[in-house]
């Protein structure tokens, strides 16, 4: 994309996508590249066309270009811009008071930007420019709301660390040329969690940030939209969630359209969700309060069959969150009558940070012929991989199965007989780690409506 235009990319050669030019082609040097333009190679998103003093770099004479084989295996990852001199601001040649258009070059950091604004002499707000293309960010007088007074300062953010450049005073006659300046973002290494990716599957071009609050990931980051409803519930079952317990009605209907056949099995697990934007421009990351919030699955993200151009249609990882889960992460523009509803996030699966004991609850429905239940506050990983039941005076434990969400059942078709020998135990595993709970003599009578605190849990 245009906002991509200036990110700096590590390449190493790795060899040849033809068998007959392999790994032998190879310099054994990488090369660190700026982008300057989208690749016109429609064969793959994954594809680049790096200059050709990048390219001799990489790879041995034979790859000139004359030969007739130009192409390379690599593999590559994102970096930070390292600079010896001030941020270039290019005052294109036909601005004026009612259109200033402004192009940014040699930035450091990430060597992108997210935000550009610019405030005018003897004023305090700060006005945001619009993105045009690439580099080139447009301010037009009907956004100010009067022509442009001079001298205009700067102040730019970097698309990654979301650190702040000032210009004071910068812009002092229009139309203006080149300005150079002192100013720079900072520099550094390797941009933190960007992974090493060899094509042909393709790089996040935004890896999220560290996590503000302390917590137990099982999963790496990655990036989604989500927006909110009123209620709390979901087609998981949940049906005893308490303000005062977690999720503390942190939820999310948030299940993967391209695993609806199995999304039950997802239902309980937790996910860290931070607020990185919004996917609507104008609005860019200032909606969010800078907060993370942990949720829990309690739903399946629908696609409703009359509206195809819906988020959990469009989107395989979009949530639909609780109206008190997108308070915590997004400021008041996001309370439902700006008609603006949907952010862009990052998130992870984490461990489920519940407190006391798992709760059993019995179908209103069960009895000896035919017994379902449910798990409440179920910590660890959140979901149950397996459930067995054991009748009193017996050895044998018989499996019961996943009816949806966080239901199990069993029936006397299945074990040949009905649960009369009671009190019945339970032995449960955790998804994810495979541990178990025993629940022994627990259950005093297959009939429904009860609801049993246990003192087992897994952490």
């Amino acid at each position: 994309s245009s906002g991509e235009c200036g990110a700096c990319w590590e390449i190493t050669c790795l060899g040849s996508p033809d068998d007959i030019w392999d790994y032998r082609v190879c310099t054994g040097k990488s090369v660190v590249a700026m982008v300057t333009d989208t690749c016109g190679d429609k064969n793959g998103a994954d594809h680049a066309i790096i200059s050709k003093p990048a390219f001799e770099k990489l790879a041995y004479p034979v790859w000139d270009g004359t030969s007739g084989v130009g192409k390379l295996t690599v593999k590559y990852r994102k970096v930070t811009c390292s600079r010896t001199t001030g941020i270039r601001v290019i005052v294109d040649t036909a601005s004026n008071a009612y259109w200033i258009s402004l192009k940014f070059e040699n930035i450091g950091g990430a060597g992108t930007l997210a935000s550009v604004e610019a405030k005018e002499a003897n004023q305090e707000n700060w006005i945001h420019f619009q993105r045009d293309w690439g580099s080139t960010w447009v301010l037009k007088a009907d956004m100010l709301g009067h022509p442009a007074k001079l001298p205009l300062s700067l102040r730019l953010k970097d698309s990654k660390f979301f650190q702040k450049v000032f210009m004071v005073d910068v812009i002092k006659t229009l139309p203006g040329t080149t300005i150079y300046t002192s100013q720079q973002f900072p520099v550094g290494g390797v941009i933190p969690k960007e992974p090493v990716v060899e094509v042909p599957t393709m790089a996040p071009t935004s890896p999220p940030p560290a996590p503000r609050v302390p917590t137990n990931p099982m999963d790496n980051w990655k990036t989604s939209t989500a927006a909110f409803k009123d209620q709390s519930g979901g087609a998981c079952g949940y049906s005893h969630l308490k303000l005062t317990e977690f999720p503390f009605m942190h939820t999310a209907e948030a299940i993967s359209n391209s695993q609806i056949d199995s999304y039950s099995g997802n239902c309980g697990m937790c996910w860290e969700v931070e607020c990185s934007g919004s996917p609507l421009q104008y609005w860019d990351e200032r909606v969010c309060t800078g907060k993370n919030v942990v949720v829990q699955v309690t739903g399946k993200c629908e696609c409703p069959s009359s509206n195809p151009g819906h988020y959990c249609c469009k989107s395989e990882h979009h949530m639909v969150l609780s109206k008190s889960a997108m308070a915590e992460l997004a400021g008041p523009l996001w309370d439902g009558n700006s008609g603006v509803g949907v952010i862009s996030i990052n998130y992870r699966r984490v461990k489920c940070d519940v407190s006391g004991g798992i709760r059993v609850v019995i179908d209103q429905y069960s009895n000896a012929y035919w017994f379902q239940l449910m798990f409440e506050n179920f910590g660890g990983s959140g979901v149950a991989n397996r459930v067995e039941i054991r009748e009193a005076g017996s050895s044998s434990w018989y499996t019961m199965w996943r009816v949806w969400g966080a239901n199990w059942r069993i029936t006397e078709k299945a074990i040949g007989h009905p649960l009369t020998n009671t009190p019945l135990s339970l032995r449960v595993t955790s998804q994810y780690y495979n541990t178990k709970v025993w629940m022994i003599d627990m259950i005093s009578t297959p009939q429904g409506s009860k609801i049993y605190q246990t003192t087992q849990q897994f952490w």
